[in-house]
C-alpha cells in the first residue's frame, strides 16, 4: 500500500527548533507517513539530532547535500517522495497533530489537487503570536473551488509560500514542477503559483494548523532590493512556464493583477535610494508585454516632448542630442528650439533633424530660456515633458525609467537626483542640492507638498530634474515667466508642485550637469538682478498660493540666505557692481518679510546708508528695528534687548526697563526700571 504523505523538510542550522519541528511532525494522527529531512550542510549540532531522531523512528529519511539553499533542498525531497501527497515543513515551524489527517480526509473528499489551511505567525523576539491568518473570509465562500472561481485573485488569494499546503504529488510529476533554485528569497513562489494554475480543484481549511516563526534572526539585515529582484525573476519564470502549458492567456488577467500588486507594494516599502535601481530591474527583468500591464497604454503614441532650448552651444550640442537620440525609450520626440544663436549651433540642430524625423527644430530671437522652453510647449504632444538644457546629458535610459515610474503610481511630476562633471576633466560628482539629501530612508511613493512641510525649499527646482505630466501643466494653467531671465525654473516648479500635484522622488543620477565657465549656474554675478527678481516673484507667487506661513518662512529664509551666499562670495569688483541691487532686495525683504539679517550684513548695510540720503537712511533704519522686534534677543554694541521668557531692554548693558511675568499658580507682572520694581501686579489663580 502506497504512502499517504511525504513530508519533506529542509533542514539548515536550526538545531535550536527542529526537535519542537520533529515531534510536532511524528506525533501527527495521520501515521501513514515519510518524512524526508534534507541537511543542507548545517554545521550546527541540526544532522546530529536529525540522526538521534532517525534511530527512533524509521519513517524519518536522512538526505544530506552540501549546502545550496531550501529550494536545492526541496527539489531533491520531492526526487525521493513516495507519497500520494506531499506536505512542507520549514524546521523552525511546527504543525498541528490533527493537520495531514485532516488535509487528507478534505482532499480525498473533494478530490482535490490543493489543500490549504490557516496559519499562526510566532514571533521568536516576542514570544507571541502576532498574526491569525484564515483564509475563508478572503476568498470565495465555495470549497472546494476552481482556479476559475477566484477570477483575478488567483494568485493572490492564497499564501504563495510552501507550507500549510497538502498537494496531490500527481499533479507536481504532470507539470515538472521544482522550485526556483536561481533566487535566495521567494524561492517557491512560482511553484505554488503554477500549482493553482493547473490544479483541478483547490479547497481550503479554516482551521490554522501551521506556526510559522519570524525574526528568528533579528540582527541579520535582509537586502530589500535582492528580494524584489527575486520577486521580479520569479514573475518572468511564471511568465515563462503559463506560455509553457499555453495558459498564459487564460491567466492573463490574474496574472497582472498580481504582479501590478507586487509592483506597487514593494517599491512604495523599499528604502528611497534604492527605487531608482528598482526600476532598472523592473526593464531588465519583465518582459514588454508585462511592463506594458504595469503602465497601461495610452492613444498618444508620444510619450514624452524632450525641450531643449539653445543659445551658442556648439560645444556642446552634439553630445547632448547623443544622448537624446539614444534613449531607450523610443516614442519621444524632441523639440529643439535655438534662441537666435550666433554660433553653429543651428547648423547641428538641422544636421540631427535630417537624421531622426523625432526632431523639430524651431527657430526664435533672442529672447532667453523661459521664452523658448514656452514657445516648445506649445508645440509639445507628448504625455509628459521633460526639459534638457544644451550643454547636458540625459542617462540613456532616463525617459523610460521615468515613464515607468510615473505612469506606476499615476504621477504629475517626478523629480529625480543629478551628477555635475567637469568639461575639461570629466571627472563627475555629487552634490547636496541635487542629491534629494532632504528625502528620508523611508518615503511614499507619491506624495503632495503639504506631506512634505517645510522640506520642500531644499527640492532641487532645477528645471532638468523634474519630468512634468503635460495635461497637468496646461489644465493648471502653468506657464513659464514670459521675459528674458534667467534663473526661471524656481517659479515654475514653484506653481507646478504647489497645485496640489501628485508628487514622487526617485535618488537615481539620470541626468549629468556640465560644468564649464559659460554655464548660467557659474555666471551668478552676471545675472544676480535676474536671481533677486526671481526671489521676489516667487516669493508673490507663495503667497498668491496662501503656503502655510512656516513654510513661507522657510522659503524666505532660503531665498535670502541663497543670496546673502552668493553675494559675499563675489570679487570685490563684482561686490561693488551688484551692491546697490543687494541693499534694495535686503530693504525690500526687510519691509516685505522681516528677515533676519546676518550682524554681517547689518554692519555692511548700516555703512551703505550713510553714503544715502537722510529719507533713503530713515527707511532703512526704520524697517531694520521692525525685523529686529520678530527676535527672541538682540545685541548691537551699547543696546541689547530680550522678549522671552523676560522683556528686557539694556543700554550699556544696564538694564533699563524689565518686565517679568510668571504663570505658576498665579499670574503676576513686576515692572522694574533700573533694575528695581517699580510696579507688581498679582492675581491668585482660582482654584
Amino acid at each position: 500500500m502506497p504512502l499517504t504523505v511525504s513530508v519533506i523538510i529542509p533542514v539548515y542550522n536550526t538545531a535550536a527548533y527542529l526537535g519542537e519541528c520533529l515531534d510536532s511532525v511524528l506525533m501527527q494522527r495521520l501515521t501513514d507517513i515519510e518524512i524526508i529531512c534534507v541537511d543542507d550542510g548545517s554545521t550546527d549540532d541540526s544532522l546530529a539530532l536529525l540522526k538521534g531522531y532517525a534511530a527512533l523512528d524509521k519513517r524519518i529519511k536522512i538526505l544530506p547535500q552540501k549546502h545550496a539553499g531550501s529550494a536545492a533542498a526541496r527539489n531533491k525531497g520531492l526526487a525521493e517522495a513516495k507519497g500520494e501527497f506531499v506536505c512542507f515543513v520549514d524546521s523552525y515551524d511546527f504543525i498541528g497533530t490533527n493537520m495531514l489527517s485532516k488535509m487528507v480526509q478534505e482532499a480525498q473528499t473533494d478530490q482535490s489537487d490543493i489543500v490549504i489551511d490557516g496559519h499562526l505567525v510566532l514571533d521568536q523576539i516576542f514570544k507571541e503570536i502576532t498574526q491569525v491568518e484564515r483564509l475563508g473570509a478572503k476568498i470565495l465562500q465555495n470549497n472546494p473551488c476552481q482556479p476559475e472561481d477566484l477570477s483575478d485573485e488567483l494568485f493572490s488569494a492564497f499564501p504563495p509560500q510552501n507550507w500549510g499546503k497538502l498537494i496531490r504529488r500527481s499533479l507536481i510529476q504532470k507539470y515538472h514542477l521544482q522550485f526556483n533554485e536561481s533566487v535566495h528569497y521567494m524561492n517557491d513562489y512560482t511553484f505554488i503559483h503554477m500549482l493553482l494554475a493547473v490544479a483541478t480543484k483547490i479547497s481550503w481549511i479554516n482551521d490554522c494548523f501551521t506556526c510559522h516563526r519570524i525574526n528568528l534572526h533579528p540582527h541579520q539585515e535582509k537586502n530589500e532590493l535582492e528580494e524584489f529582484e527575486d520577486g521580479l525573476k520569479n514573475f518572468a519564470l511564471l511568465a515563462r512556464q503559463l506560455r509553457t502549458f499555453a495558459l498564459d492567456q487564460k491567466y492573463d488577467m490574474p496574472y497582472s493583477f498580481y504582479l501590478k500588486n507586487f509592483i506597487e507594494t514593494r517599491l512604495d516599502t523599499l528604502p528611497t535610494h534604492q527605487r531608482g535601481s528598482a526600476i532598472r530591474l523592473m526593464l531588465s527583468h519583465l518582459s514588454e508585454k508585462a511592463l506594458h500591464r504595469l503602465v497601461g497604454s495610452s492613444k498618444n503614441k508620444i510619450k514624452i516632448s524632450l525641450i531643449v532650448p539653445v543659445y551658442n552651444a556648439s560645444a556642446f550640442l552634439s553630445e547632448c542630442l547623443d544622448s537624446l537620440v539614444q534613449q531607450t525609450l523610443q516614442e519621444i520626440e524632441i523639440i529643439c528650439v535655438d534662441d537666435g544663436s550666433t554660433d553653429d549651433s543651428l547648423a547641428i540642430l538641422n544636421h540631427y533633424a535630417v537624421r531622426d524625423k523625432r526632431i523639430k527644430v524651431l527657430t526664435q530671437q533672442n529672447a532667453g530660456p523661459a521664452i523658448a522652453r514656452e514657445t516648445a510647449m506649445q508645440e509639445a504632444s507628448g504625455n509628459y515633458v521633460q526639459f534638457v538644457d544644451a550643454d547636458d546629458v540625459l542617462a540613456l535610459d532616463a525617459c523610460e525609467v521615468l515613464y515607468t515610474y510615473v505612469r506606476l503610481f499615476s504621477l504629475d511630476m517626478v523629480s529625480f537626483t543629478a551628477n555635475e562633471f567637469h568639461h575639461k576633466t570629466q571627472e563627475e560628482f555629487e552634490t547636496p542640492y541635487h542629491s534629494l539629501s532632504w528625502l528620508p530612508e523611508r518615503f511614499p511613493a507619491l506624495f503632495t507638498w503639504d506631506m512634505v512641510g517645510t522640506s520642500m525649499p531644499q527640492l532641487a527646482v532645477s528645471a532638468c530634474l523634474t519630468l512634468y505630466r503635460r495635461m497637468f501643466l496646461l489644465k493648471n494653467n502653468i506657464h513659464w515667466i514670459n521675459k528674458k531671465v534667467f534663473f526661471e525654473d524656481t517659479p515654475f516648479f514653484i506653481e507646478a508642485a504647489f497645485n496640489y500635484a501628485q508628487m514622487g522622488a526617485l535618488k537615481l543620477p539620470l541626468y549629468h550637469r556640465r560644468i564649464h565657465a559659460g554655464a548660467t549656474t557659474q555666471q551668478v554675478a552676471t545675472h544676480f538682478k535676474d536671481l533677486l527678481f526671481i526671489y521676489k516673484h516667487t516669493l508673490k507667487l507663495l503667497k498668491k498660493l496662501r503656503v502655510p506661513a512656516p513654510l513661507f518662512q522657510a522659503y524666505v529664509d532660503k531665498f535670502f540666505n541663497a543670496a546673502y551666499f552668493n553675494y559675499s562670495h563675489f570679487e570685490t569688483k563684482d561686490k561693488e557692481k551688484e551692491g546697490l541691487n543687494f541693499y534694495d532686495f535686503c530693504i525690500y525683504m526687510l519691509q516685505k518679510y522681516r528677515v533676519h539679517l546676518p550682524e554681517a550684513i547689518s554692519a555692511s548695510l548700516i555703512a551703505h546708508t550713510k553714503t544715502q540720503k537722510f529719507k533713503e537712511r530713515v527707511k532703512f533704519k526704520f524697517y531694520y528695528l521692525i525685523s529686529k522686534w520678530k527676535r527672541e534677543r538682540y545685541v548691537l554694541s551699547l543696546f541689547e534687548w530680550q522678549r522671552s521668557p523676560t522683556f528686557l531692554i539694556k543700554v550699556l548693558s544696564l538694564p533699563l526697563i524689565e518686565i517679568e511675568t510668571n504663570n505658576v499658580k498665579y499670574h503676576s507682572m513686576t515692572i522694574k526700571i533700573f533694575g528695581y520694581p517699580v510696579l507688581k501686579v498679582r492675581e491668585t489663580a482660582e482654584e
